[in-house]
């Protein structure tokens, strides 16, 4: 399964580094994530599944920005992650 989440422009809030809450605005981003498994239904190997998954694949950049001036106050990388799984069921 492939799948992709959008989220617009929105005013979100964050701690500086006194603890005080401040509102800032973010920028729209687009993450993709896949997922495929597969589980053996047959033979001695029957009941073993297999699991890949990738979530964040296109490494997204959350970019912080200020709505009076347009200018970019920061941004942030969250990086990619890949899991693997095996499991068995008997």
């Amino acid at each position: 399964a492939v799948a992709s989440r959008y989220r617009s422009e929105y005013l979100g809030s964050i701690s500086d580094f006194q603890d005080n809450t401040q509102l800032v605005f973010f920028k729209p981003e687009r993450t993709y994530d896949l997922q495929a498994a597969y589980e053996i239904q047959t033979g001695s190997l029957k009941g073993l599944s297999f699991l890949v998954q990738g979530n964040n694949l296109s490494n997204a950049e959350q970019v912080q920005y200020n709505a009076l001036t347009g200018g970019v106050n920061s941004t942030k990388k969250f990086g990619k992650q890949y899991l693997a799984g095996i499991s068995y069921k008997f």
